[in-house]
């Protein structure tokens, strides 16, 4: 079932970019934690290294000596006259997380299907709000509290050695410096 604008949706922000430490020859996940601006629920979405990486840049305020992917999109909307209403994170199916892009044009309004690692980072690129359907939430807590839940539990994110925002940041950031010497 597609969502609609008019589901109920509650307005999120970034709380943090979490990264556990890695575990030798596994992918590395980073986990987005959106938070309820209204109230204090949370919710994680696994996504990947690069998506993790980029949202963690825009939440500390640091640019990119290129322009990443998602200022480039948000560039070229704003060249096409168009704007980011607002993104929202619309379904949870076999644990995949939806989203979608409202986007206002010449033409009108339309929804567009996007991953929410995309939608996240074009939201805090354009300063787009950010909502999550409301059975999103109540879905989410159901999967998370199943067995067989990937691709680590929320735990392993918050353990000795993981890393925030902050630190996924000034590693980047170092590793920058290093490049250009």
């Amino acid at each position: 079932m597609p969502a609609t604008r008019d589901q109920d949706a509650v307005e999120v922000r970034v709380a943090d970019v979490r990264r556990a430490v890695p575990e030798q020859d596994a992918p590395t996940y980073h986990m987005v934690v959106l938070e309820e601006v209204a109230a204090r629920r949370r919710l994680p979405i696994w996504i990947g290294e690069y998506e993790g990486t980029a949202i963690a840049l825009q939440m500390e305020g640091v640019r990119a000596p290129r322009p990443l992917t998602f200022g480039f999109m948000a560039d070229i909307l704003q060249a096409a006259g168009a704007r980011l209403r607002e993104v929202r994170i619309s379904k949870l199916v076999d644990g995949t997380f939806y989203a979608v892009a409202d986007v206002e044009g010449r033409d009108g309004r339309r929804d567009v299907d996007c991953r929410p690692s995309d939608a996240i980072s074009l939201a805090l690129s354009m300063g787009a709000p950010m909502r999550v359907v409301e059975g999103v939430c109540a879905a989410s807590d159901e999967h998370l509290a199943s067995p067989s839940h990937e691709p680590l539990p929320q735990d392993k994110y918050y353990s000795e050695g993981a890393a925030g925002a902050a630190e996924i940041v000034a590693e980047v950031v170092s590793r920058w410096r290093v490049s250009a010497s």
